[in-house]
């Protein structure tokens, strides 16, 4: 598999001693749907670095020796660009441990139905979403434990065994299938969830 970097022992990016993997590669949207140059992404210089070629296992090995790391954060430029390799990572960290796996993506739900499909057969997927948006207030994340550059931006828990649920959101055109009413609201993670703390979401894909 491909990734960009490794931090073994990474104390930002989570409330947890973690492993940060920088992989992935990135279409800026961030940046094109607001109308910046790339050059303003915190990431550009990421898409410099050479792509290392390194095993999937090695990686494990690496997390699995280190005493004091107690979670895995998957992030940089945009990780499920290289789906592939992410989901490989994941498998082969499930054959050894069940911790936390934390992956931050700047797609929204309703934009890869049929990659949480996948990631849902896994317990403790942490999800990142939303775009950075230009001139938007920070704010702390309760699931993260970290401050995020955006409003819009948040992070759930993908609860396992939610793939019919997520293909129901994916057939209603990613807005809530359990709500009437189809807005930017209602969109999946909707926002009356966004909003609360410590419950799952109406239809039982996302918990905080």
């Amino acid at each position: 598999m491909k990734i960009r970097d490794i931090i073994i022992e990474d104390f930002v990016n989570y409330k947890k001693p973690s492993m940060f993997i920088n992989m992935g590669n990135c279409d800026w949207k961030c940046c094109t749907e607001q109308g910046l140059d790339i050059s303003i992404c915190q990431n550009s210089e990421m898409a410099l670095m050479p792509e290392i070629d390194i095993e999937s296992s090695k990686i494990v090995e690496m997390y699995i020796s280190n005493p004091i790391i107690e979670s895995i954060v998957i992030g940089g430029l945009e990780p499920f660009y290289n789906f592939k390799d992410l989901l490989e990572l994941i498998s082969k960290f499930r054959n050894f441990t069940n911790d936390d796996i934390v992956i931050y993506t700047g797609y929204y739900p309703y934009e890869i139905p049929d990659k949480l499909m996948y990631l849902s057969q896994y317990d403790n997927i942490i999800i990142k979403f939303g775009r950075f948006i230009l001139g938007d207030d920070k704010h702390f994340d309760q699931v993260l434990g970290v401050e995020l550059a955006s409003d819009n931006q948040y992070a759930v828990k993908l609860n396992k065994g939610t793939q019919k649920i997520i293909k129901a959101m994916a057939n209603n055109n990613g807005y809530c299938p359990c709500r009437i009413d189809k807005n930017e609201d209602t969109k999946c993670c909707c926002l009356d969830f966004r909003n609360k703390f410590e419950e799952k979401c109406h239809c039982g894909i996302f918990s905080k």
